[in-house]
């Protein structure tokens, strides 16, 4: 199945579990864990592939061949992740 997201969104991947430089683990189910995915289908200015930062409580989940991926309006899009 393909999703061609509408005008004004995106459609996200979470990414796996992630450590911060101390050392500590975030899960995807931390509170204080940022809302970070990649890109992987879009009709606006961001790539497929950009790894974003989203608000929490703002998405619509949705099952794709078995994996859970986001709908998020761009308006609920904080910035962008990039590596250095």
């Amino acid at each position: 199945m393909r999703i061609i997201p509408s005008r004004g969104y995106v459609l996200l991947k979470p990414l796996p579990k992630q450590r911060e430089a101390s050392g500590f683990l975030i899960t995807e189910d931390s509170a204080e864990a940022p809302q970070i995915a990649k890109v992987v289908a879009t009709n606006t200015d961001y790539k497929i592939g950009d790894n974003l930062i989203y608000k929490s409580y703002t998405t619509t989940d949705i099952k794709l061949d078995g994996q859970v991926h986001f709908l998020v309006n761009v308006e609920d899009i904080l910035g962008e992740v990039i590596d250095d």
